[in-house]
């Protein structure tokens, strides 16, 4: 019994180990230059991934981006899950082979830009705030597919009232012959 409840955490914990993203420290190339940032991995859809994370930035407070070099900038703001602080944001969302790639650099000013060697704290934000945008896309596609069936069952059951609707009609249209019928009888007697 026990190896059967096993087997079946496995399996309903399995997508969730299928979809983790993957954030790693590396060197990123905006332009001619090469920065210091992370580099986030997952394998859901480019488009749904960049959705999260413009989302998930926007909660932040974060809702004017420049385009630089391919890249999304925002100058002096502050996202409390990665510092207190005002930084210098430059990211970037890419299709690479089968895989959707976010390049996140945080800088803290000129040519300051954080590592975990530089900034432990608010390298482990990053990660953080960067592994939560697989969930985010999860929660995203379990609430659109939900909306497909409300979809789906509000189409049936307004397919079941016209069903009924014109069942009702054949009903009454079916007693007056029969009423009609019935006087029909009762004139010809």
């Amino acid at each position: 019994m026990k190896a059967l409840i096993r087997i079946f955490l496995a399996l309903l914990l399995l997508p969730v180990f299928t979809n983790a993203q993957e954030v790693e420290e590396g060197i990123i190339n905006i332009g001619k230059d090469e920065k210091a940032g992370f580099i986030a991995t997952s394998r859901n859809d480019r488009d749904l991934v960049f959705n999260a994370l413009a989302s998930k930035l926007n909660d932040q407070g974060l809702t004017n981006y420049t385009i630089k070099k391919k890249f999304y900038t925002s100058k002096e703001v502050i996202i409390p899950e990665i510092s207190p602080n005002k930084i210098d944001l430059f990211f970037k969302v890419a299709k690479v082979k089968n895989r959707t790639k976010i390049y996140f650099v945080v800088s803290k000013g000129y040519d300051n830009y954080v590592t975990s060697a530089s900034e432990p704290a608010m390298a482990i934000g990053i990660v953080n705030f960067l592994k939560q945008i697989d969930g985010i896309v999860v929660h995203t596609e379990e609430v659109r597919k939900k909306e497909e069936e409300m979809k789906a069952a509000n189409a049936k059951v307004e397919a079941e009232k016209e069903r009924v609707r014109m069942a009702e009609e054949e009903k009454n249209r079916k007693a007056k012959e029969l009423e009609d019928l019935k006087n029909k009888k009762v004139e010809s007697e």
